[in-house]
């Protein structure tokens, strides 16, 4: 009878140290999935604040080639390919809104161009979706002010990114809102503005006078 009673504690001792060792394996075995399922995470993350890095970059290379476009065609561009005058018979130059509307148009389209060619094979999959606005943080009373003879702010929106790595996926959006400093595109602006009606007054009191045919404007 005693050596039954020894077996049973013996056996209930190994089984205690049988259930013990699984859950040790066990909880083992969950902390190291999640151990990696956050060090993928992580990466994931890293590989997001790349390509974000990557698009605030592209945003201020694409405003910089845009406002030198855009100032070489008069403000906006046109079908005809020839720049925009800003005197005929009297000031013709475009508002503020025209020409952001058309800075807006060029810097989308080229700041697409190099979020499409994005590419580096050595890292995950990632698809990084077109921006759809692109817009300059400006008004005619920061313009004519001077506020923005220095830099300007641009924002690009409606752009998403997805990473996916070892059957890990992550969207996130891809919006981004810079400061665009060394660039005077709106202290050009400002002081043609301002010349513009002079030149005009110029051209109508003067040479219109005498050869009024140059002065037609179709």
């Amino acid at each position: 009878m005693k050596s039954q009673s020894s077996l049973l504690i013996l056996i209930a001792i190994v089984s205690i140290f049988i259930i013990v060792w699984i859950f040790q394996i066990f909880s083992s075995s969950t902390s190291y999935q999640k151990s990696i399922g956050e060090t993928l995470l992580s990466k994931i993350m890293k590989y997001l604040d790349y390509v974000k890095g990557f698009t605030r970059t592209a945003l201020i290379f694409s405003t910089h080639a845009s406002t030198q476009f855009i100032a070489g065609q008069g403000g906006q561009t046109s079908n005809t390919g020839f720049p925009r005058s800003w005197i005929c018979n009297a000031e013709v130059s475009p508002s503020v809104n025209d020409v952001r509307f058309f800075l807006s148009e060029e810097t989308r389209n080229a700041l697409n161009k190099y979020i499409k060619n994005f590419k580096i094979y050595d890292l995950p999959q990632i698809n990084i979706t077109n921006s759809t606005c692109v817009d300059y943080d400006v008004n005619s009373t920061s313009v004519i002010s001077g506020k923005n003879d220095e830099e300007f702010y641009v924002g690009a929106y409606g752009s998403k990114i997805n990473i996916t790595l070892e059957n890990n996926s992550v969207t996130s959006d891809n919006e981004v809102y810079e400061k665009i400093a060394q660039d005077r595109f709106w202290y050009m602006y400002r002081k043609f503005k301002e010349w513009a009606p002079q030149g005009a007054n110029i051209l109508s009191g003067g040479t219109c006078s005498c050869l009024p045919e140059i002065c037609a404007c179709g």
